[in-house]
């Protein structure tokens, strides 16, 4: 008779937690547009946005502007600081933005993220991290993923993400 039972036998418990998109900074496309950035008859526009951090691991604010290049390529510089063991470090970042055809006509518009060079609509910076890239990159998850398998599946089963 084989034993069972002991010390790493049966179900796996618990999942390593992951950090999730909801503990970082995002920057979706959709804030550009509403605040009058991807107006590519202005080359050049500016905007400052605020960041929600009670503990100061996040920066406080993000400017942001939008340049035209001369290739008639779009995008956005990020200028921000990042709090680090010796104070605060200045980041300037450029990432690109593009358009893809919608299918009724009209243009959606995207990132290119930096690291992977992939579309994304949104970008993240998490907590301890430098520079925004996408979700992938930065190997988060969301919140709604990290319980339990079982409650997760009932949750999906019951119309509930």
């Amino acid at each position: 008779m084989i034993p069972v039972g002991g010390t790493g036998s049966g179900r796996f418990r618990s999942l390593p937690v992951r950090l999730t998109v909801e503990d970082t900074v995002r920057l979706p496309i959709s804030l550009l547009k509403r605040v009058g950035l991807l107006n590519v008859s202005a080359p050049r526009a500016s905007v400052v946005i605020g960041t929600d951090d009670p503990e100061g691991e996040e920066p406080r604010e993000v400017h942001l502007s939008t340049d035209l290049s001369a290739g008639g390529d779009l995008s956005v510089r990020l200028e921000y600081f990042v709090p680090t063991t010796t104070g605060p470090h200045r980041i300037t970042e450029v990432v690109g933005l593009f358009t893809s055809g919608m299918w009724r006509g009209g243009n959606r518009w995207w990132f290119r993220c930096p690291s992977c060079e992939r579309r994304v609509g949104v970008i993240f910076l998490p907590p301890g991290q430098q520079y925004f890239v996408c979700r992938t990159c930065h190997d988060l998850d969301y919140a709604c993923r990290q319980g339990p398998r079982r409650r997760r599946k009932a949750g999906l089963r019951l119309g509930q993400d």
